[in-house]
């Protein structure tokens, strides 16, 4: 359902770090990152402005948009040497919002950094909406606990609430793809997809226990860090270009077209995921998710319709049996419900109109 209010002038602040939108990955994404939220900004921005809103994206100066693009540097700021000149650019651009907020300039202010924003959104007129793009570990409950009226706050799932429960919430607003960018297929070869940053946190050990015990062909997608451990002593060496394929950080064109074609995409999740876009990306493309019950899974996957909800690897495994039974067009419908970027835009709207009400 659409919401017919008046337009409003909205400032999208963004990051240096990566490019709006974070195209193509494998140039433009650092190594231990996935782009997930620069796309789902990307998305965001260009539906607003689609929809008549005035919008400006604070971004670095290299990123691409129809708002007006407001940066602070020409080039996104995530290969410069030193940590402290990257964080210098970041409260730059921020600063930038906010003395452009004292002049007027905007009804609202939609950040995308949950802690750094805090910091300036009570001294400004301006109402800041911010989305809580990551999990809530306990370092950023401590500071956010200093902030919780300062400004209004976005989950991205009703779980990720879970160890700050009274923040001044304003919605939940689940993050939403482009279905038109997405292929989909009803045709599955035998075959499954693993798709995301190579973390212990992220489960792709586990994906590969997964693999080796169902005798199924795995591929593996993201960016690793080839001197940690854990992708020297756990990944590399299982990886054998048969049973398990390391594909590296690759196009989504690409991605996509292993993805459409797989019987599964496995999410072994070992933390609680504040979201997983790439667990809705593959049910548009009618490929049924299996993952752990971890953090917001079980408000993205349909267990027994557009995938299953497990507890362990042998649970993963003997689910690849009846993985048939998941209808492709399923998947696809659940999403085209629930996680376009048009509903996404929807939730935001309601926020900011609840927001201006008051």
């Amino acid at each position: 359902m659409k919401i017919k209010k008046k337009k409003i002038r909205i400032a999208i602040l963004a990051s240096n770090v990566i490019t709006i939108p974070p195209f193509p990955p494998e140039k433009n994404v650092p190594e231990g990152w996935s782009g997930a939220p620069e796309l789902v900004v990307h998305y965001l921005t260009e539906e607003l402005v689609r929809r008549g809103h005035y919008v400006t994206l604070f971004a670095s100066g290299d990123s691409k948009t129809k708002a007006k693009l407001v940066s602070v540097n020409r080039k996104s700021s995530w290969n410069l040497n030193k940590l402290s000149e990257h964080v210098d650019f970041e409260y730059l651009l921020i600063s930038k919002v906010y003395q452009m907020a004292k002049k007027g300039y905007f009804d609202i202010i939609h950040s995308h950094f949950d802690i750094r924003s805090a910091h300036f959104a009570a001294l400004s007129d301006t109402p800041t909406l911010s989305t809580l793009h990551s999990q809530l570990k306990k370092e950023r409950v401590d500071i956010l606990k200093h902030y919780k009226r300062t400004q209004y706050y976005a989950s991205i799932s009703n779980n990720q609430r879970k160890p700050l429960p009274d923040l001044r919430y304003a919605i939940t607003a689940y993050n939403g793809v482009n279905t038109k960018e997405i292929p989909f297929s009803e045709k599955k070869e035998d075959y499954i997809v693993f798709a995301g940053r190579i973390h212990p946190s992220k489960g792709v050990k586990e994906a590969i226990e997964v693999a080796k015990k169902s005798k199924t062909k795995l591929y593996i997608f993201g960016s690793n860090n080839a001197q940690e451990d854990y992708w020297m002593k756990e990944i590399k060496p299982n990886i054998d270009g048969k049973l398990v394929n390391y594909m590296g950080m690759v196009s989504r064109s690409e991605i996509f077209k292993y993805l459409k074609s797989a019987k599964a995409f496995v999410f072994p999740l070992q933390w609680e995921e504040p979201f997983g876009l790439v667990a809705v990306e593959a049910m548009t493309c009618g490929t049924p998710v299996i993952t752990f019950n971890r953090g917001s899974m079980p408000e993205i996957v349909k267990h027994n319709e557009t995938g299953f909800i497990v507890k362990s690897v042998n649970e993963m495994s003997k689910s690849l049996e009846k993985i048939d039974d998941i209808d492709p067009r399923a998947c696809r419908k659940h999403v085209e419900e629930n996680f376009t970027s048009e509903k996404m835009v929807d939730r935001y709207e309601k926020a900011y109109h609840k927001i201006l009400n008051k």
